[in-house]
């Protein structure tokens, strides 16, 4: 967010749209952590939950208790954050800058990197729990989780913050249109993958068009 308001200003103009912040964007106010605040420790401590549940590691739930979180945090030095001093161009009718090729040396000296790596990290290392998310347990923290974040970037915005029975009925709409959007997409890939496989010409594969 601090990057952001660093590069695009109030007073930023865009040669074709006049001032970029006008509606409807709405320039975001960067927040500021606070230990007190209870959306950013619920947002902290279902973040940490699912994070530790995605990457297999244990914990109770006296972990995830807010006293505890809290005592945590409080020993946390978060240094101070400085925006990039690199140059981003605001003029969208600006030309952008030719593309740089990659040279082979650095190409080898990733490579070189990733087998250094692959060599000290083990399978089990890298494996990854799958989640699923379910609006109609309480005990998951998937509700929770999703009512901290939308409500601190709402606050961030200007928005009126939403409570935690709003946020599980917005969420139980919003996710069964995801499932059927990536269903048909998904099934247009199957269909064009079968095409191709049948040596069709891609010209009648260009355009499909769906009603939900």
């Amino acid at each position: 967010m601090v990057p952001l308001k660093s590069i695009y200003m109030l007073s930023v103009v865009c040669s074709l749209l006049g001032l970029f912040w006008q509606s409807p964007r709405r320039p975001p106010s960067p927040v500021k952590f606070d230990i007190c605040d209870d959306n950013h420790l619920l947002f902290v401590i279902t973040f940490a939950r699912l994070h530790a549940e995605l990457c297999g590691i244990p914990f109770t739930e006296q972990d995830c208790s807010v006293d505890v979180v809290r005592s945590i945090i409080s020993t946390v030095v978060v240094a101070e954050f400085k925006p990039s001093s690199k140059h981003i161009e605001t003029d969208t009718a600006a030309k952008k800058p030719d593309a740089v090729e990659v040279s082979s040396e650095v190409v080898d000296l990733s490579v070189c990197s990733l087998d250094s790596v692959s060599t000290t990290v083990s399978p089990g290392d890298l494996t990854m729990n799958h989640l699923s998310f379910e609006k109609d347990v309480d005990s998951n923290g998937h509700i929770d989780f999703i009512t901290a974040s939308s409500n601190l970037r709402a606050i961030m915005y200007g928005i009126e913050p939403i409570d935690r029975l709003k946020t599980k009925l917005i969420a139980g709409r919003i996710v069964p249109a995801i499932a059927t959007t990536t269903a048909a997409v998904a099934g247009f890939v199957s269909i064009t993958t079968c095409c191709s496989s049948l040596s069709l010409q891609w010209c009648t594969l260009d355009n499909f068009v769906v009603g939900l």
